[in-house]
């Protein structure tokens, strides 16, 4: 099933990580390596997460928007994470992928010093 454009807005079918999200990922995926999570909900987080992304591939507006974290930030929830994104010429950047306990307030308000 296609899913029409919010607002008349054509889908965008390329996101990326940025290099930070990149490191999120891979910290996520190997703490479930490590604690030997073996709950199929916890195993299958990674491609939760990529699904999620995928998702915004073709609808990029359907992130809550986030103006308190930055002007062109929005957010999408995979429980337990939230993934931080923006569209930038075209493209989505996953900023970042914080578990819903680290204070995004602090760490989006570090980065913009």
């Amino acid at each position: 099933m296609a899913t029409r454009p919010h607002r008349g807005r054509r889908p965008l079918n390329n996101w990326s990580f940025t290099l930070t999200a990149f490191k999120d990922f891979q910290s996520i995926t190997r703490y479930l390596e490590e604690h030997a999570v073996d709950t199929d909900g916890a195993a299958n987080l990674p491609w939760d997460i990529m699904a999620a992304c995928d998702r915004l591939g073709e609808a990029p507006y359907s992130g809550s928007p986030r103006p308190e974290l930055g002007p062109t930030l929005r957010s999408v929830a995979v429980n337990p994470y939230t993934i931080y994104h923006r569209i930038v010429g075209g493209q989505i950047k996953i900023s970042r992928i914080l578990h819903q306990h680290q204070d995004a307030r602090r760490i989006f308000r570090k980065r913009r010093k």
